[in-house]
């Protein structure tokens, strides 16, 4: 997978959740600008059980398959 032009070697899936977790220490080695992010006032649950407060969220592109059998999302 390539996520905002960087190759992605593993991946966690949770096919019970819609959300996708990336680190915002993450966010500036992949050349993706933290102040992006738009502000979230609902907290994830489901995680440990618990309710975790969330930064914001932005979205993202990615390219799943090898070319030319690939999808842009």
């Amino acid at each position: 997978m390539v996520l905002v032009n960087h190759r992605v070697h593993m991946i966690l899936m949770d096919g019970d959740s819609f959300v996708n977790i990336l680190s915002r220490d993450v966010m500036p080695q992949m050349g993706i600008d933290p102040l992006r992010m738009n502000l979230v006032k609902t907290p994830l649950i489901r995680i440990e059980r618990l309710g975790v407060l969330v930064k914001g969220a932005l979205k993202l592109s990615v390219m799943i398959g090898i070319y030319p059998r690939c999808i842009t999302l």
